[in-house]
């Protein structure tokens, strides 16, 4: 399952990638993300900066949100979940589609 609410559309600009985050599933998390932008062609050292905020509380469930920070300001991203409804853990495709997601929610790539 999936769940990811809307986010602002941004214009798209070269960009790095920050990660906060808590538990083993949320450490791939941020793996999965950072291959994500990299196959995207976004990912560098510019101003503005992604921050993947994720928390794995339990094996089968991930909370997560990308952040931008632009001019030192930091907007909140939209904030989503996955769970592992048939299984113990995360599929290594559920983190990939989850990690596309947020992706693609940030509103940085078309």
């Amino acid at each position: 399952m999936l769940l990811l609410g809307s986010a602002p559309t941004l214009a798209s600009e070269p960009l790095s990638l920050n990660c906060e985050v808590e538990g083993a599933g949320a450490e791939q998390l941020c793996a999965a993300v950072r291959a994500e932008l990299s196959r995207r062609g976004g990912l560098s050292d510019a101003d503005p900066a992604l921050v993947l905020v994720a928390q794995s509380p339990r094996p089968d469930m991930l909370r997560a949100r990308i952040d931008l920070v632009r001019n030192g300001q930091r907007q909140q991203g939209e904030p989503g979940e996955t769970v592992a409804m048939d299984r113990d853990g995360l599929a290594p495709g559920q983190l990939e589609d989850f990690a596309r997601a947020l992706v693609r929610r940030t509103g940085l790539f078309p």
